[in-house]
C-alpha cells in the first residue's frame, strides 16, 4: 500500500460551495476551511475541510488508527464511536433502553467538538485497544496552543 504525502496545506475563504471531505455537508460561501493537497498511490487530492472537522481529525487519528490516512467514511465512523463511548451516556437525546440517537452527525460532531476542545482523548492502555480510550481535562498551555 502507498503512503500518503502532503503536499500543501492552507486556510482558505470558500468562493463558492463545497463539501466538506470529512462529514460531507457544505462548507458555505465566505467560510473559511482547511485546504490540503495531497498524493497518494501517485492520485493528487484535494481535501476541503471545516475547520472544526479538521479539528476533530487531529483528535481522532490515533483512536481511528487510520493506516493510509482518514476518509471520510473513517472519520464519521471514528467518530460515532467516539461519541458512543464518550458523548452519548450523558446525553439528553440518547435512547438507553435501544442504544441508539436519532439525531444527526452534525449534533454528535459539535458535542465532541465541545468535549474535544476542553479534554485530551488519551489511550490508557490497559485492556483491548477499542475499550482502554479515557479523557483527562486539557490544562491552560494545552488550550492556548490549540493542542
Amino acid at each position: 500500500m502507498g503512503e500518503v504525502r502532503e503536499l500543501a496545506r492552507k486556510e482558505r475563504k470558500a468562493k463558492k460551495e463545497h463539501h466538506c471531505s470529512l462529514c460531507s455537508e457544505i462548507i458555505r460561501k465566505g467560510e473559511v476551511y482547511d485546504w490540503t493537497k495531497t498524493i497518494y498511490e501517485g492520485m493528487i487530492y484535494d481535501w476541503k475541510c471545516h475547520k472544526k472537522c479538521s479539528f476533530l481529525c487531529q483528535q481522532l487519528w490515533d483512536y481511528a488508527d487510520p493506516d493510509e490516512g482518514m476518509d471520510e467514511g473513517l472519520f464519521q465512523d471514528s467518530l460515532h464511536d467516539f461519541c458512543r463511548a464518550f458523548v452519548c451516556p450523558d446525553c439528553e437525546k440518547w435512547d438507553r433502553a435501544c442504544q441508539c440517537c436519532d439525531d444527526d452527525l452534525e449534533y454528535c460532531l459539535d458535542k465532541a467538538y465541545d468535549l474535544l476542545q476542553t479534554h485530551t482523548l488519551y489511550w490508557a492502555g490497559r485492556n483491548a485497544w477499542y475499550e482502554d480510550w479515557a479523557l483527562r481535562p486539557r490544562t491552560a498551555e494545552e488550550r492556548k496552543r490549540g493542542e
